[in-house]
């Protein structure tokens, strides 16, 4: 199956990312008036509800995304040393399957982080923010190498 427009989904997901920081910001600062517009910390825009609603929402899409696109990474991966340079499934294949599951659990640390307020839950909050901050260094860097 070919898809024609799948160099969307990784501009989707870092819009969706980019829309998660600035709606706790645009909802917060501009139409509450709560904290000051220069410079205030993003954490504490995202603890009150509406905002926190909002940016979990689009922060969890951002995540879906994300991980959409480690898989389709995946299946490109697959298909050029598959069946393009006709490798045999060795050691290209299993570190290429680690990567999407490190990615994978990245992906879930950023939904752990949208959907558990620092002000209500910390630990889990900051096990996810250290999962999808890790994950997605070693996801990175894993790809860098492994090219």
């Amino acid at each position: 199956m070919i898809l024609h427009r799948i160099w969307l989904l990784p501009i989707l997901t870092v819009v969706f990312g980019l829309g998660a920081m600035l709606s706790g910001y645009v909802i917060e600062i501009v139409t509450l008036n709560r904290f000051p517009a220069l410079l205030p910390c993003n954490g504490d825009n995202t603890t009150s509800i509406p905002e926190s609603a909002v940016f979990g929402q689009i922060l969890n899409m951002a995540a879906i995304l994300y991980a959409l696109t480690i898989y389709v990474v995946h299946l490109q991966i697959e298909e050029f040393y598959g069946q393009c340079l006709q490798w045999n499934q060795a050691r290209w294949f299993k570190f290429s399957t680690l990567l999407m599951f490190v990615g994978f659990a990245s992906a879930f640390g950023l939904m752990l982080v949208a959907n558990f307020r620092h002000s209500d839950i910390l630990a889990v909050h900051l096990l996810g923010a250290m999962m999808a901050f890790i994950g997605m260094l070693i996801y990175g860097w894993g790809h860098v190498i492994f090219r």
